[in-house]
């Protein structure tokens, strides 16, 4: 997994930011929701749409967990509530960039 960030922002600046999922699970973060729509990548600005693009199948978030740098590689998530965390968790870690 990459995390591609091309977006800049002043101090004072608030913002939405709105990135992109593709199929190689690369994540990235754009200046526009028209953007990231204009790229035909999965769009998400919310934890809620992130956890609806990957999927009720688990499969697809053990390879974006463990496509990070320095996380535990895992076979799968023991319960509902790991599953939540690790969701929880890689929209949270998108969002520093």
């Amino acid at each position: 997994m990459n995390v591609i960030v091309t977006v800049s922002r002043g101090k004072e600046s608030t913002y939405m930011k709105t990135f992109t999922i593709d199929a190689d699970n690369n994540i990235t973060v754009h200046t526009s929701r028209k953007a990231a729509r204009e790229t035909g990548a999965g769009v998400f600005a919310t934890e809620e749409q992130f956890a609806d693009l990957i999927g009720p199948d688990n499969k697809r978030l053990v390879e974006i967990w463990n496509g990070l740098a320095g996380v535990k590689p895992v076979t799968k998530f023991a319960n509902r509530k790991s599953l939540q965390s690790a969701r929880n968790l890689l929209y949270r870690r998108d969002l520093t960039f």
